[in-house]
């Protein structure tokens, strides 16, 4: 209390009246406030109003590629707020200056300025520095090129809470530099949580970096609404000079094609001096306005430059103009939530010269779909540099209040299309699923052929799973009848048998009203290594997440540069995008949609081939719900010493939808 030993020295100097005891007590008031006062206001209220800058603020540790949710955040600060939402703060501007006294400090562009204003007046906001869990520095990174790395690195590290960077977030959108113009800012910025707006699949760490677009507040000014919009243009390419070698050439020959508008960026001679570079682009030697010209695409060409990332992605879709993505590896901005493939078009780069049969297959009723999905998304989340702000940090809150996170269907339907549950849904049953009873159990349903005797150790197997309801047989061999019921294993669960009058793969999904439980299992005659333990754990699985497939075997699908084709792999992997049937939990509404609402081609493919039906029935789930199937993974540990088997189960959600 610094009144209280002021107090104490006017008593001391009055009473004692040593010149020596006074200056003494003047040294310690003077020690007292430098040093405490300032540091109270340093590291209780966070506000330093200059830094100055010495060696022992360090950039190491550039960047903590190993990064996830749970190793570089500190989760258990965001229950301070106790109102399942995150706190964040928002570093008061420092003026920082190096030792000698030199001003470092990078103006704020006006795009960080919104950002900054749009956390200040959102329910995010939390103005208290002990109170927050999120912090974002007072530092403008949106742009690597207006920065000196060196000086911003250790500008962070000086900043009173950073520490390692954990817990806070860095938002850049023009990451890298001439030559290499890396994936993320060359900044340091050890585990802080990065807004970027450049990833590639190698830099971006899923979960915890969050991909954002490149905006340009140009092109948004010139917006001029989409109702007019003439589309006489069937696509717009923007030719560089910085496009990979092996597109340039590729890029020329389809510029030459009428149905095509070719723009390059204009030379100073050709532009007038009313005319900005941003807004207006050549077409040869003529220079056209280009926010006009995207609203006249239908679409647009957007490939790799010097960046991943480009504005050119948001300015077709803020024109209507249909985004057509040639850029391998690049990570769509908040494509963690997104579903791009209903806004655009994406194709491998080796295929870019069959671009015009990709976009003659696209029907009418298609191309207006993805337009209308291109242009909500942009005017829901990309529209400015608030709304972007926002919805990163609605994404970092998802994450770490999961029961409280927006669904598929919240994140990716307009709420004003009426028209959206009679295009995407069927009325069987509308989504979501009714939450089921664990008590009802479920049916065992196995297709098989004449493996009779390893069908009756998986009858056996199944039967010995608690929450078994019924086991209902179906025989697909015309040619040999089924072997009569005395020779049938005695099981105590309910054995039905069904005599196919076709043999195809297609029986096993057929809605038999003898299933009478939500849950199906479907495994094949052959899957007798599963226990009864797995298979109960699979179904409490099934029981939280009624709406996807939930099975063992998975499979992960790739592109193969090798065979130009795409493959999938058959080893029973982690990395799944598809589950397989052979041994899965489904609900009973999608035997209905695969017999009556899956394409007649498809299933006579899978029946003419006797393949794919597993294939067939994650399109099926997929497309109906737009969820990811979930592996159920089971874990064995030998504890030799003590001689013990122990089995530990755990489920994985796709990251593929």
């Amino acid at each position: 209390d610094r009144h209280g030993l002021c107090k104490y020295m006017m008593v001391v100097v009055t009473t004692k009246g040593s010149v020596r005891k006074v200056l003494v007590l003047v040294i310690l008031l003077l020690v007292f406030v430098l040093f405490f006062g300032v540091g109270l206001r340093r590291f209780h209220d966070r506000k330093v109003n200059r830094v100055i800058l010495s060696v022992k603020n360090t950039t190491s540790g550039l960047q903590d590629r190993t990064c996830s949710l749970h190793t570089c955040f500190v989760l258990s600060s965001c229950s301070l707020s106790k109102r399942d939402k995150i706190g964040v703060y928002v570093y008061d501007e420092p003026v920082f200056v190096d030792s000698g006294g030199s001003l470092l400090n990078v103006p704020y562009t006006l795009e960080y300025q919104q950002l900054i204003q749009a956390v200040k007046s959102s329910a995010y906001y939390q103005p208290i520095f002990t109170k927050a869990c999120l912090f974002i520095p007072p530092i403008d990174t949106l742009s690597q090129v207006r920065l000196n790395v060196t000086e911003v690195s250790r500008s962070l590290s000086s900043l009173p809470g950073w520490e390692d960077g954990s817990n806070h977030l860095l938002f850049n959108m023009l990451p890298g530099s001439s030559p290499d113009y890396n994936t993320t800012i060359d900044i340091a910025y050890g585990k802080a949580v990065l807004a970027g707006g450049g990833f590639s699949e190698r830099s971006y760490r899923q979960y915890f970096d969050v991909s954002i677009p490149v905006y340009n507040s140009l092109t948004r000014q010139a917006h001029t609404g989409l109702a007019q919009a003439t589309r006489k243009h069937l696509l717009t390419i923007f030719r560089s000079q910085h496009h990979l070698p092996e597109l340039i050439e590729i890029l020329e020959k389809l510029s030459h094609d009428e149905r095509v508008m070719g723009l390059h960026q204009c030379s100073k001679e050709l532009l007038a001096a009313n005319q900005s570079p941003m807004l207006h682009q050549c077409f040869g030697s003529r220079v056209v306005n280009y926010p006009n010209i995207l609203q006249q695409s239908r679409y647009c060409l957007i490939v790799h430059e010097l960046r991943y990332g480009t504005h050119q992605l948001l300015d077709a879709m803020m024109s209507g103009c249909i985004p057509v993505i040639v850029v391998d590896g690049y990570v769509l901005p908040f494509s963690e939530v997104l579903d791009w493939t209903r806004a655009s078009i994406r194709i491998h780069p080796h295929d870019v010269n069959k671009l015009f049969s990709v976009l003659e297959k696209i029907s009418v009723e298609q191309e207006n779909e993805l337009r209308e999905q291109a242009v909500f998304l942009w005017e829901k989340y990309f529209i400015s540099m608030e709304q972007i702000a926002i919805t990163v940090l609605d994404i970092i809150n998802d994450r770490i209040f999961p029961h409280l996170a927006k669904s598929y269907e919240s994140w990716n339907n307009n709420p004003l299309d009426a028209a959206f549950p009679a295009k995407f849904q069927y009325n069987y049953l509308r989504l979501p699923l009714p939450a089921p009873d664990p008590a009802q159990g479920f049916t065992a349903v196995i297709l098989t052929y004449d493996r009779v005797d390893m069908l009756y150790q998986v009858m056996r197997g199944v039967a010995k799973a608690p929450h078994l309801s019924k086991i209902l047989i179906v025989w697909n061999n015309l040619e040999k009848s089924p072997p009569p019921s005395s020779e049938w294993p005695v099981i105590n669960k309910p054995v039905e048998l069904i005599q196919s009058k076709e043999n195809k793969l297609s029986n096993r999904f057929y809605p038999y009203p003898e299933i009478t439980t939500d849950c199906v299992l479907s495994i094949d005659d052959d899957i007798i290594m599963l226990t009864p333990d797995e298979l109960e754990f699979g179904y409490t699985v099934w029981t939280e997440y009624p709406e996807h497939l939930v099975g063992f075997p998975g499979r992960v699908h790739f592109w193969s540069e090798e065979e130009k084709t795409w493959k999938y792999n058959s080893e029973w992997t982690n990395n799944i995008s598809i589950v397989l049937t052979g041994a899965a939990f489904y609900h009973k509404l999608y035997n209905h949609l695969y017999t009556y609402h899956l394409p007649k081609s498809m299933k006579d493919w899978v029946d003419k081939n006797m393949n794919c039906e597993d294939i067939a029935m994650n399109f099926v789930i997929a497309n109906y719900t737009g969820k990811a199937p979930i592996k159920v993974i089971v874990f064995i540990v030998l504890l030799i010493k003590l001689g013990l088997s122990v089995k530990s189960y755990s489920a994985k959600k796709s990251t593929h939808q």
